[in-house]
């Protein structure tokens, strides 16, 4: 497991011989070298740590030859048994073998494994077990060589050429001799069972650059094992506004409109900001910055803040958040006074409080890729004006140019503007009189003293005399206050506002307090968000930041709420935090916030004994966790319940229902009655019938009714009753129209009238029928005989005595003629021709004979008399023409037929 090590120093001596032939000697001789290798702080125990130490000696001989260089690479195997305890002091401990105690870096015992494999075990320097393998002599075996805290002089152990190569066995995972591999940022390789180790990185004290930007200092940027400096990018402005790019090139530029502060040149990450200013002096034509808008990925962030008092308005794709918001591409955070967007992923921070804001970008993504009012991200100041176009020019003209192009400002050119500079020679402003300095001079008083040297105060000396010689002197504050945040990115903490004279207190909420040097994210009672902002190692959680915080004494309950709590340990029902003492009801449990348990305490709720509940009108409802009797809202009768509104049978002669007013002593509903008032008017042929057990009768109806021209009504009485006419009750109206004829001889002697209409002529009369006490209108209408105009004589065409049919003086037998193209056989006369028939009426009759006693029938019928032939000429289909003969009726007359007697 993790343990804490003292440094421990291991000291090799090592003894090298170095052979040297020349022509004079062949003597050897040798030379004694000391290395020695250091381990601290904190380190992790592996299972089995190799360290392998190199040493070079040179050796200048006087022989003729020239120097050699001789290195001789001494293996240190130092092996941790997987299951060793934590280990003390190493200048407090001993190892123990065999009830006997040996002290760090002496020799404990050698051994042979059943492989064959030699090896020495010490007693390491944390009294940790640590095994040395070792080649097995031939003869005896060699004095193995332990580490230990003093130098020590050994020799080189020389491993005769037929011992094969061992593999490092002891690692975990297990080596083979000759794999390398990377562990803990060192380069490791497996040789002959030792493990030797060398730094991954090649340049271990890189080069530290020179920033342009006085305001920012080289940053150590981590890179895996390694590490390297870099400038970042940090474009700031403020005030009325006063810009610093990227490169530390200062100029003011009073544009009321969106422009853009930063875009890539060549898209990587859709990363921009824009923002927007407003003329915060017309009179002047001085601008001041209104809101920050970001864009990253697919996200719009807006900040907005409003001060006097300070509200902060963060929007997120158009939808309002809380200030403390966080997804897994960005994180927004404040301070009350400044809003604060991280965006991990690019190493990107934007801040912003109103007046103020600051855009940070690392070098390493944005190099040279970077355009807008804050110039190019590379270090280099001569470029950062740069236009749309991709020229260089005035600061001034550049910021104008960069207007976002869907946006409509009016242009209201500036009266009064300090000259374009870079940051470490800012020109003098432009001033109209004397002007009160005292605000700015604080900028180089003691005050920002420790900071002078870490971020040039010229910029924002230059901007604060410029406002307060245009805005008065509390403008002056804005260059102060963002001067401070640049002294706190450098970690230079200033608490400047306490020596302003109370002209640029800030005014905190009732509850919090001001810091100047407070946590860039404040702690709250919400250990998984204090894990997540506060205690997290990235960019977002580091530094300081002024604001508003909680006093001494309470923490943060929660960013929504800013509310400040002495006690972390409870939380009520409205989602606020009570203090030890408190007591609420919840969720049917009585709760009281407990500082022994460092939390609430509950209890189930006791309830009172429930008495029976089964009347009318009343039901069991629990009511704040407990069950109790309680009335419905419901009207009473007879037991039963009814909902208001209902109606409730009271009284037959009463119209009753349940109100909407409460019975003052039982708490239900009242029943609301009112005497029915019977309608006895009924319409024409109905007649009102009382009607037994019921408060009101009905209309009965007793007569037909027969509405006329202009819904004139009549009423008929009834003629014939169902049992009159002997019918069956299944009859239906248009069989009573065919059987009245029938029945009317019979039944003229019933009561009864019948009623003939003016308006319709033909009509008989109408007859009311009553069947299965329906009342039905059936009109008895006359039959007007066959009539046929061409069989009359012309001129005796009349009506009958009624009005209703037709009738005149038939035509006797005779010739007709009629002129027409004969065809036969698809074959067609060549004129039209005269074709006669016989046509009209002849004599027939029915006299009884009384010497047949029987009826005597004489009929006869119209025929020709006397015909001809006649011929035709005929075109038929196929060109042919032929002559056609046809019969021509010259006379016709009645002739007697035989009379067939009708078969009853």
């Amino acid at each position: 497991g993790p343990t804490t090590r003292s440094p421990t120093t291991f000291s090799v001596s090592t003894t090298t011989k170095t052979t040297t032939v020349g022509p004079t000697s062949r003597t050897p001789s040798t030379t004694t070298r000391t290395t020695t290798l250091t381990t601290t702080g904190p380190t992790t125990r592996s299972p089995t740590t190799h360290v392998s130490v190199s040493t070079t000696t040179t050796k200048t001989t006087t022989a003729s030859r020239p120097t050699q260089h001789t290195t001789t690479e001494i293996p240190i195997n130092i092996i941790t048994r997987p299951k060793t305890t934590r280990t003390p002091s190493p200048l407090n401990c001993v190892c123990t073998y065999k009830t006997k105690e040996f002290s760090p870096g002496s020799l404990m015992y050698n051994e042979t494994s059943g492989a064959g494999q030699c090896s020495s075990v010490y007693c390491g320097p944390a009294c940790q077990i640590v095994t040395t393998p070792q080649p097995c002599p031939s003869t005896a075996p060699p004095s193995p060589t332990p580490p230990t805290s003093t130098a020590r002089s050994t020799s080189t152990t020389v491993i005769p050429t037929s011992q094969p190569l061992m593999d490092c066995r002891y690692t975990d995972p297990p080596r083979k001799n000759g794999e390398t591999w990377t562990e803990d940022c060192l380069v490791k390789t497996c040789e002959n069972g030792s493990v030797t180790v060398k730094p991954v990185c090649k340049d271990s004290y890189p080069a530290m650059p020179v920033c342009d930007n006085p305001n920012s200092q080289p940053e150590k940027i981590k890179d895996g094992c390694c590490f390297h400096y870099e400038c970042p990018c940090r474009c700031m402005g403020w005030g009325d506004p006063h810009y610093v790019t990227f490169d530390g090139h200062y100029y003011a530029f009073q544009g009321n409109c969106t422009y853009v502060l930063v875009q890539e040149i060549i898209k990587k990450y859709n990363f921009s900001v824009h923002i927007k200013n407003y003329y915060c002096n017309v009179d002047q034509g001085l601008a001041c910055p209104e809101s920050l808008t970001i864009y990253y990925k697919s996200y719009k962030i807006n900040l907005i803040q409003t001060r006097d008092p300070t509200v902060n308005t963060v929007l997120v794709n158009n939808e309002k958040k809380n200030t403390t918001f966080s997804n897994g591409d960005f994180t927004i955070t404040s301070t009350v006074i400044k809003m604060i967007v991280t965006i991990p992923a690019i190493n990107a921070e934007i801040n912003f409080a109103g007046m103020n804001f600051l855009v940070t970008l690392p070098s390493s993504l944005f190099h040279n890729n970077t355009e807008g009012q804050c110039g190019v991200c590379d270090n280099n100041r001569t470029n950062d004006c740069r236009l749309p176009n991709g020229q260089t020019g005035s600061c001034e003209t550049m910021a104008g140019a960069w207007k976002v192009n869907d946006t409509r400002c009016p242009f209201i050119p500036p009266t009064v503007s300090p000259s374009s500079t870079t940051a470490t020679k800012p020109a003098a402003p432009t001033t109209k009189g004397p002007c009160d300095l005292h605000i700015c001079e604080v900028i180089l008083s003691k005050v920002f003293e420790k900071c002078h040297k870490l971020s040039s105060p010229e910029p924002f000396y230059t901007a604060c005399k410029h406002d307060v010689c245009h805005k008065g002197n509390s403008s002056g504050c804005y260059s102060l206050e963002a001067y401070a945040s640049t002294c706190a990115d450098v970690s230079v903490c200033v608490d400047w506002r306490s020596s302003t004279n109370g002209l640029c207190a800030y005014k905190c909420p009732s509850h919090k307090v001001y810091q100047a040097c407070g946590s860039k994210v404040e702690e709250t009672c919400n250990s998984k968000y204090n894990e997540k902002f506060v205690d997290c190692k990235s960019q977002m959680c580091q530094g300081f930041k002024e604001g508003c915080f909680c006093p001494n004494g309470t923490t943060l309950f929660n960013t929504a709420t800013g509310v400040c709590t002495p006690f972390c340990g409870c939380v009520g029902p409205d989602g606020l935090p009570r203090k030890p003492g408190d007591k609420w009801k919840t969720n049917c449990e009585d709760c009281e916030c407990s500082a022994e348990n460092m939390g609430p305490v509950c209890k189930p709720v006791n309830c009172p004994v429930l008495e029976p509940c089964n009347e009318a009108g009343y039901e069991i409802r629990t009511d704040e966790c407990c069950p109790k009797c309680v009335r419905k809202p419901v009207c009473v009768f007879n037991n039963t319940e009814y909902l208001p509104g209902v109606k409730v049978p009271v009284n037959i002669c009463k119209d009753c229902s349940c109100g909407s007013t409460l019975d003052p002593k039982t708490g239900l509903h009242v029943i609301e009655c009112s005497p029915v008032t019977c309608n006895t008017t009924c319409s024409q042929g109905f007649s009102y019938v009382r009607s037994p057990g019921q408060c009101c009768g009905t209309c009965v109806q007793q007569h037909c009714i027969y509405t006329g021209p202009n819904n004139t009504v009549y009423t008929i009485e009834v003629w014939a009753t169902e049992c009159d006419m002997k019918l069956d009750s299944s009859m239906t109206p248009s069989l009573l129209h065919m059987v009245i004829p029938v029945f009317r001889s019979l039944i003229l002697f019933q009561v009864g009238k019948s009623f003939n209409p003016s308006n319709e002529k033909c009509a008989y009369s109408y007859y009311c029928i009553k069947v299965n006490d329906a009342f039905t209108l059936v009109a008895n209408k006359s039959t007007c005989p066959a009539f046929n105009p061409e069989d009359c004589v012309d001129g005796t065409v009349t009506t009958t005595p009624d009005g209703c049919c037709k009738t005149c003086e038939i035509q006797n037998c005779r010739v007709q003629r009629n002129n027409t193209y004969l065809v036969v056989n698809n074959c067609t006369s060549a004129w039209a021709v005269e074709i006669t028939s016989c046509y009209g009426s002849c004599d027939t009759s029915s006299v009884y004979s009384m010497a047949a006693n029987s009826m005597m029938h004489r009929c006869s019928c119209c025929q020709e008399l006397r015909t001809s032939s006649k011929q035709v000429e005929m075109k038929c289909p196929d060109q042919r023409h032929i002559t056609h003969t046809y019969t021509y009726v010259e006379e016709c007359g009645c002739h007697v037929t035989e009379c067939k007697d009708k078969e009853w």
